[in-house]
């Protein structure tokens, strides 16, 4: 990530801010004192609808609550009926932040039932709650949805989920991609896709707007010309991704093309 300058007003940083000094942005376009923007707030809620909309009547059963996944199996003294007696909630909604904020063992501590019930909520709250808790919990979330290699743990509790949820998680997890001198590989969640530099035929940098920005692929596949479009973050170096593709990006400013569209259907 490049700290030397804002994204916004281009003013030149001398250390990392929070908050520009110059324009007062955060990384995410809020201007102080405000955490989020106006976009970043709708997607927020957005994203949460859709969990909760896939996440709707799963219940927990007998899986482990919160407080007995907190005991990490140690059992002694009846402390896990004691623990279960503090957490009431039969509907995941109704689980207080508190608890997911304090409770931080999504990752590793719960049945597979308990995974299940409590994993919508701990999305949501990471979702609201990442940028202003101290709270580790948004990490915890984040290394929860990882499946380790040769995990059967892990397996089992991604099986359980639908591909309606299974879709509302992804929905968490940013495409990842890697450049490398024999294969550019984008993944997202399981999904992979490698192209072969030397098949690459074109790439394109299309700016619809500041922090929307799109790397067009263009190459061949067993003799058929495919495109692949990923979007690239305002605070990638332009200077250094341009280096490191096969073919030199042509850039195309799409801000205007977009406005008149919105103009049009307005």
């Amino acid at each position: 990530m490049n700290y030397t300058k804002c994204q916004y007003c281009d003013t030149v940083w001398t250390t990392c801010w929070e908050y520009c000094p110059q324009c007062r942005r955060n990384h995410g376009g809020a201007i102080y004192p405000d955490l989020y923007s106006a976009r970043e707030l709708e997607s927020i809620e957005k994203t949460s609808t859709i969990i909760r909309d896939a996440f709707r009547g799963v219940e927990l059963g007998s899986g482990l609550t919160i407080h007995e996944a907190d005991l990490e199996g140690h059992d002694y003294d009846g402390a896990g009926e004691a623990a279960r007696a503090k957490d009431p909630e039969r509907n995941w909604m109704e689980i207080p932040d508190w608890k997911l904020e304090r409770i931080h063992v999504l990752s590793y501590a719960f049945d597979v039932e308990g995974w299940r019930f409590y994993l919508p909520a701990y999305l949501i709250w990471t979702l609201k709650n990442s940028r202003t808790s101290t709270s580790i919990t948004s990490d915890s979330v984040v290394w929860g949805l990882r499946l380790r290699d040769n995990s059967e743990y892990d397996l089992e509790r991604f099986r359980s989920l639908s591909i309606e949820q299974s879709k509302a998680v992804m929905t968490l997890i940013p495409p990842m991609v890697t450049i490398r001198t024999n294969k550019i590989l984008w993944q997202h969640g399981q999904s992979a896709r490698i192209i072969d530099p030397k098949n690459v035929t074109a790439t394109f940098l299309i700016f619809h707007s500041r922090d929307r920005i799109r790397l067009r692929l263009c190459y061949m596949h067993k003799g058929k010309s495919r495109s692949h479009v990923i979007g690239v973050p305002p605070t990638v170096d332009f200077n250094l991704l341009s280096d490191l593709l096969p073919v030199t990006p042509i850039v195309r400013d799409a801000r205007g093309r977009d406005k008149r569209r919105i103009e049009e259907h307005s």
